[in-house]
């Protein structure tokens, strides 16, 4: 089984990405660590066999795990997207993404569900928000 770590090269060195990278590596399990921004996105018809990481035709991943770590982009949504119509299991979807990307979002979806999740009274801030709407 193998799987790809799509990481932004940006964010690659950071202590928790390594920290990852090192724990998958003392479980031995067959990942790859892959820059996302190498990973040409591609739409073709048929059954693609292959991925394509800086030019070079690679096996398709049997799972991916995303951890942009706040580099998260069109692009790298593009690619989990691309991944996810392969069929690849992909930790961190391409919905999880772009809903954790905006926060907004995030907290009418904690609202809608209605668990008992506590979270502070949010507002999206325009140039004519005054600071007496939010006080109140």
């Amino acid at each position: 089984m193998l799987g790809w770590l799509l990481v932004n090269h940006e964010t690659l060195a950071e202590p928790s990405i390594q920290t990852i990278i090192a724990l998958i590596e003392k479980m031995g399990v067959n990942i790859r660590t892959v820059d996302v921004s190498e990973v040409q996105v591609m739409c073709e018809p048929g059954d693609s066999q292959h991925c394509f990481i800086g030019g070079e035709a690679v096996e398709v991943p049997d799972f991916s795990l995303s951890a942009f770590f706040g580099g998260n982009n069109y692009h790298s949504k593009a690619v989990v997207k691309m991944l996810e119509s392969l069929d690849v299991l992909c930790v961190n979807s391409s919905e999880s993404l772009n809903n954790t990307a905006d926060k907004l979002l995030t907290f009418q979806k904690l609202g809608a569900a209605n668990q008992g999740f506590l979270f502070p009274k949010t507002v999206l801030m325009t140039p004519k928000t005054k600071p007496s709407f939010i006080a109140s």
